[in-house]
């Protein structure tokens, strides 16, 4: 589930939609995503910054 909400999260850019979706609170979901990009792997942290960056251009 936590892989599943952080994709949402990054696809969407509004975690506030994911967490009301999956009956989260705001902040867990930040706190998720934010975990996530910063202890993940190399390759899952440059998979996740190559998405924000498409996302966000």
């Amino acid at each position: 589930m936590k892989a599943q909400c952080i994709q949402e999260a990054l696809n969407i850019q509004n975690a506030a939609a994911v967490a009301r979706r999956h009956g989260l609170s705001v902040r867990l979901v930040h706190k998720v995503v934010q975990t996530a990009t910063r202890h993940g792997t190399p390759e899952e942290a440059r998979a996740l910054k190559k998405a924000l960056q498409q996302v966000t251009i």
